[in-house]
């Protein structure tokens, strides 16, 4: 029997499990003419027969010189803006931080949410513009855990065993290794002091052929890190 009190459904994707399989910067025709930069979710659901592709507005003056990996031209992104929305969601979720913060924990970075699976509902946004109708953005509402993993990584964990976990997990995930090797490339002006420091850090690199020829490739990975 139905009952008096109604519901509302925007006919897009909401209450459901998102693995999330690439996140990256770019701009889509039917926003703002694409002349402006936004986030792209690109994943995947159980309760969806479709790949789930989501945009979320980053705001203005934000540029990409690395084909949408990463943005720069503020220190902040606007809280006004989806993107921020998306973020500040999944951050407040258990046990997203300490991985966040074993990763580059810098959301100009695209692919920072590569692995991580969500519960996500779609929530309404409040607009104080009356010329601006109320809108609804599918928002992380609880961690899932990280594609490749069975559980969760708990928040607590001492920071030794967090860098360990990080490591394995990285091992496991290309996209999360690709990462850290990108954060690192950053953190050193010199190639030769690079590669060394991956083989330390990363040693699991040299078992995925196509990720460990990009190191070597002074041009590639290290080579945009310093542009």
């Amino acid at each position: 029997m139905a009952g008096w009190e109604g519901e509302t459904s925007t006919g897009l994707l909401d209450d459901a499990d998102v693995t999330i399989v690439h996140g990256y910067f770019g701009t889509d025709a039917a926003y703002k003419n694409g002349e402006q930069l936004v986030w792209f979710l690109e994943g995947e659901s159980p309760q969806s027969d479709e790949p789930v592709r989501q945009f979320y507005s980053i705001g203005k003056g934000w540029e990409t010189n690395d084909n949408g990996d990463t943005v720069e031209g503020r220190d902040e992104f606007n809280t006004g803006c989806n993107y921020f929305r998306f973020f500040r969601a999944a951050m407040d979720c258990d046990g997203v931080p300490e991985i966040i913060k074993a990763r580059q924990n810098d959301p100009a970075i695209g692919e920072l949410w590569d692995g991580l699976k969500f519960h996500m509902e779609r929530q309404e946004i409040e607009s104080d513009n009356d010329n601006i109708k109320n809108w609804w953005v599918l928002l992380p509402v609880k961690f899932l855990g990280v594609a490749g993993e069975d559980k969760p990584e708990k928040a607590g964990k001492k920071d030794k065993a967090a860098k360990k976990g990080s490591n394995k997990k990285a091992a496991g995930n290309p996209k999360a290794l690709q990462a850290q090797i990108k954060s690192l490339a950053k953190k050193h002006d010199d190639y030769e002091e690079f590669l060394d420091a991956v083989h330390a850090k990363y040693p699991e690199v040299t078992d995925n052929e196509k990720l460990y020829n990009r190191v070597l490739d002074e041009d590639d990975i290290f080579a945009k890190a310093q542009a």
